[in-house]
């Protein structure tokens, strides 16, 4: 978080991250927020909130599983108020080891999208069917190293030719003991956004200082 008194400048970023796992499910929840704004301009506020189950098929752990979805966004950039969107998948665990985890992802998704509008013109509540495809890697070194990179795309079903893009990266290294060092960076795109919302993407990178327990 960073306060600069001269035109009340404020800026701060938080990323959480919970996961639970057993042997042949596990669950998973990421927060994002972040803001920037000052009393001589617009203020910018984004929010992501993401929840995630997994369960792997059959009796024994496999390769294959399936996931259900959940995801809240709010994008002052995009003028997004809020975006809900719910869905399953099925996946492919292409690699995991006590390093690195690979997977793939596809399925179908429910959207609902509120949008600000532009001052002059309300944009109404849309209810949208899209596809899901996504790819996730991660890779850890015990204490020392954790990388992570999550793409999905989301091709639209009642909208043919309309594509999102949700993407995250952050790479934690640790200086001493518990002191990390994390850099992140991410990724929202919309090939087609309502007319009244000019901005198709936004992204940013954040850069912090933390400790784990």
């Amino acid at each position: 978080m960073n306060y600069a008194k001269s035109d009340a400048q404020t800026q701060y970023s938080l990323n959480t991250d919970v996961a639970y796992r057993r042997e042949l499910w596990g669950a998973t929840a990421n927060f994002q927020s972040s803001f920037n704004g000052s009393d001589s301009g617009p203020s910018n506020f984004r929010e992501d909130l993401s929840l995630n189950a997994l369960r792997f098929l059959g009796r024994t752990r496999n390769t294959y599983f399936a996931a259900a979805i959940a995801d809240f966004q709010h994008n002052d950039e995009q003028q997004l108020q809020l975006r809900t969107t719910l869905g399953g998948a099925l996946g492919h665990l292409i690699r995991e080891n006590e390093h690195n985890k690979v997977y793939w992802l596809a399925g179908s998704v429910w959207t609902r999208e509120l949008y600000n509008g532009n001052g002059t013109t309300s944009v109404p509540n849309t209810n949208s069917a899209e596809g899901l495809a996504g790819v996730a890697m991660e890779y850890y070194r015990f204490k020392t190293t954790d990388f992570r990179f999550v793409l999905n795309s989301f091709p639209s079903f009642t909208d043919p030719g309309r594509l999102r893009l949700n993407g995250n990266a952050s790479v934690k290294f640790q200086l001493i003991k518990d002191l990390y060092w994390r850099f992140g960076a991410y990724l929202t795109y919309d090939s087609r956004p309502p007319r009244s919302v000019a901005t198709k993407s936004d992204y940013g990178v954040t850069s912090s200082l933390g400790w784990s327990f």
